[in-house]
């Protein structure tokens, strides 16, 4: 009997924390290579520049940052968004792109297709929490491109 009452626990505690695992957002660094970045910014090495493109096949859309608040911003908001499903869909002519270089002389980013995170150009999966992230881009896309001008 004491047998059995303990299976049912173990039973029950397993059923449970699977379906807690289940309802935890997937964060946008376990599917990409921003835990990577993550591992070396806790070993203090420093994000030197951040690159980032809309990827528009028609026009340049893009800026590149070595501003250590425009970084933190930018770093603060990708790693804000949340994966959801995977999706079958996809756009041909909007392929955001983020890119970090860090002092190590590494660099890694995330690649989208339209609003969607693109995994190796091959999968794309809904995220969410990614207002700030578009909103921060934009304007800094349009930021400097005034600069230039």
């Amino acid at each position: 009997m004491k047998k059995m009452i303990a299976l049912l626990i173990i039973g029950i505690l397993l059923t449970t924390s699977v379906a807690l695992a289940q309802d935890e957002p997937i964060t946008i660094q376990s599917m990409t290579e921003l835990e990577d970045i993550q591992q070396k910014l806790d070993q203090d090495i420093k994000i030197e520049k951040v690159y980032y493109t809309d990827g528009y096949g028609f026009s340049t859309s893009e800026f590149t940052t070595e501003d250590p608040d425009e970084i933190e911003q930018l770093w603060k908001a990708v790693n804000a968004i949340t994966v959801g499903e995977k999706v079958n869909e996809s756009i041909t002519d909007w392929y955001p792109q983020i890119v970090f270089y860090l002092s190590d002389g590494t660099y890694a980013g995330v690649c989208f297709e339209a609003k969607w995170l693109s995994i190796g150009g091959m999968e794309n999966y809904e995220i969410s929490n990614a207002e700030d992230f578009w909103n921060l881009t934009s304007m800094l896309v349009e930021k400097y491109a005034q600069t230039e001008e």
